[in-house]
């Protein structure tokens, strides 16, 4: 069941944005969309997660591992390379990220960067740099909730 779970936290990003990643906030988006779910936005919501997981997995996906492939990390790289590759509501997150900025254009430097914040989350010091601090101790709270979400979102 927690791969059905992830899949449905990933429809809920393209569909609604960035927002809890608990079961009560999946529970609500299987409620919204029971009913009326258009064939066409079905369709083009799994366009969009295609595209999204082949980008991911075909261009970083050496750095998908240890920490990057846990559920709550990998749901907010998921939603970086969907926000830059296809575009995703803002959902609760305050403030997103150009679009046009050249991330992924450079899938080495891509990776080198995961890799870093792989090394960061596993690290047991808060790193020196004040804003890598932040992504530091936003896992330490509740990974799901959205005020961590919305402190790791943008290092993604």
């Amino acid at each position: 069941m927690a791969d059905d779970s992830l899949m449905g936290e990933l429809y809920g990003i393209l569909l609604d944005g960035l927002g809890e990643g608990d079961e009560r906030a999946l529970d609500k988006l299987y409620s919204k969309y029971d009913t009326a779910f258009p064939s066409e936005l079905e369709q083009d919501t799994q366009s969009k997660l295609k595209s999204t997981l082949d980008r991911l997995l075909g261009d970083v996906g050496g750095a998908v591992e240890g920490p990057l492939a846990s559920r709550p990390h990998f749901a907010m790289l998921f939603a970086a390379v969907a926000h830059r590759e296809v575009g995703t509501p803002a959902g609760l997150v305050d403030a997103m990220p150009n679009r046009d900025e050249p991330a992924l254009q450079d899938p080495v430097t891509a990776i080198a960067n995961l890799l870093r914040l792989a090394e960061i989350i596993e690290s047991d010091a808060p790193p020196k740099n004040d804003e890598a601090k932040l992504f530091w101790q936003a896992p330490r709270a509740a990974t799901v909730r959205v005020a961590s979400r919305r402190a790791r979102f943008p290092f993604f």
